[in-house]
């Protein structure tokens, strides 16, 4: 196991976790009107941001695994999960983004910045537990 999927490991379940405490405090704390777009959206930005970071996994296991084979195309394959990350990225904000502002304007069921609040939360645990687990995570 690389270190990429050490860190991974690591910051998933941190992730949930922020994911249902921040789940319950958006769902008991806000008005009956909004907190059921806010909590949903939430939830929806941490599973955008993990399903990111298990593309990121892959694509970066494929790089480590056919760097010496000279036939491989491992660059060109990482592009490809790199591209998929940003039309997966790009379609969950473009329907929350359709959702919120053009198709349910009185009464969203998705928030945009909630989903953002939701995604950025994974990648802020993903920063902490890399500059935490610095120099202590090696390939064995």
């Amino acid at each position: 196991m690389d270190e990429t999927h050490k860190l991974a490991a690591i910051v998933a379940p941190i992730s949930w976790i922020v994911g249902l405490v921040g789940w319950l405090i958006l769902y008991f704390a806000l008005d009956k009107s909004i907190r059921g777009a806010w909590s949903l959206s939430f939830v929806l930005g941490i599973l955008t941001a993990l399903l990111n970071l298990g593309l990121m996994v892959k694509g970066s296991k494929h790089i480590v695994d056919k760097a010496c084979d000279p036939y491989a195309h491992p660059v060109k394959v990482n592009m490809i999960y790199y591209l998929l990350r940003i039309l997966l990225f790009a379609a969950i904000f473009a329907m929350v983004i359709f959702d919120q502002f053009v198709y349910n304007i009185d009464s969203p069921k998705f928030n945009v910045w909630a989903t953002l609040i939701g995604y950025s939360s994974v990648k802020i645990i993903l920063i902490i537990v890399y500059l935490v687990m610095k120099g202590k995570v090696r390939n064995e």
